[in-house]
């Protein structure tokens, strides 16, 4: 009987563990988000190693409550995601590495909330561009103009070519509460 009971025990508690919803390492910073306006929306789905949701047929205006209620859940997918990478644990980025732009777009008559995900290597290394060259005319006539603000990414869409696992693209449907299309740019 004892045996029995132990077993039921140990059973329960694996089942409990297993229903839990799972957390990830590092929660995604709030202050690394950015919501664009529907007429800059668009710019975000303008990406070249990584598919983005066709067709597009308008866009809308999500509200920050939107984007806080999906912030938990893309914490939880992103981390699965970089967990599942082939890297060792001392290379793979955490959830909370990564700086997020929203945008509403419209999608087979669904709205959709598009976001576009890059590490934050991406903003530092900028920083550091601007503040080493700030006087240097030379090294800033090929720097985009847009992105001599230090904080671009709230207004200028983040693309890059390849760059693997330091970008990231997912669709969000608000109805459902479901991800959907998750993926990494290429290499």
């Amino acid at each position: 009987m004892r045996l029995r009971t132990n077993i039921l025990f140990v059973a329960a508690t694996v089942l409990a563990y297993l229903s839990q919803a799972p957390t990830t390492r590092e929660p995604l910073n709030s202050h690394w988000g950015a919501v664009f306006p529907p007429a800059s929306g668009g710019q975000l789905l303008r990406q070249c190693s990584r598919g983005t949701p066709t067709p597009i047929r308008g866009t809308w205006n999500l509200s920050p409550d939107q984007v806080r209620l999906l912030e938990g859940p893309l914490s939880v997918l992103l981390d699965r995601q970089l967990s599942a990478l082939r890297l060792p644990d001392s290379l793979r980025p955490h959830a909370g590495d990564y700086y997020r732009q929203y945008a509403g777009v419209i999608v087979g008559g669904r709205r959709i909330i598009y976001v576009n995900g890059f590490h934050k290597t991406q903003v530092a290394e900028t920083r550091t561009f601007l503040t080493e060259h700030h006087n240097d005319s030379a090294a800033l006539r090929n720097f985009p103009s847009a992105f001599r603000d230090s904080d671009y990414w709230r207004g200028v869409a983040t693309m890059v070519c390849d760059g693997g696992e330091y970008y990231f693209g997912v669709e969000y449907d608000p109805e459902t509460g479901r991800f959907r299309n998750f993926s990494f740019n290429g290499r």
